[in-house]
């Protein structure tokens, strides 16, 4: 059984649960790490980055560069530019190197691969490739 949410130390008195499908991404902060959620709260955790690696292997998060890790479900965007980024649901930018961008692109292409409408009237009958290639040359 897949775990579900993570469970941090609020303060010396509590514990929060966090829900995995909240999680928009993780930020390492030195010896810390910055939790960001979907709903904008963001919690400051004093353990390693690292230690959230198995997100990563579990779930649709990816490790981007030393500083983050980011929830694949919420990038409505990726960028090649200088920098390089991902713009998130909350139009949040994180930047990536030019390694997680062609991972974060064939992650993307794979997932669009999907059959699409053929109502080609209202723009929907595009293949994915097409989409693709609409959303990474802009």
């Amino acid at each position: 059984m897949k775990v579900k949410y993570i469970t941090i130390n609020v303060d010396r008195n509590s514990i929060r649960k966090i829900f995995i499908n909240d999680i928009l991404y993780l930020k390492a902060e030195g010896a810390y790490t910055t939790i960001k959620l979907i709903n904008n709260n963001s919690f400051l955790v004093s353990r390693l980055l690292k230690t959230f690696n198995f997100l990563t292997d579990k779930f649709s998060f990816y490790r981007a560069g030393r500083s983050y890790i980011i929830n694949l479900d919420y990038i409505l965007e990726i960028t090649k530019a200088k920098p390089n980024f991902v713009k998130l649901i909350n139009n949040e930018r994180i930047p990536i190197n030019v390694k997680d961008f062609a991972y974060l692109k064939k992650q993307i292409v794979s997932f669009a691969e999907t059959p699409t409408s053929t109502n080609s009237d209202k723009g929907f009958g595009k293949t994915s490739n097409e989409l693709v290639k609409n959303i990474t040359n802009n």
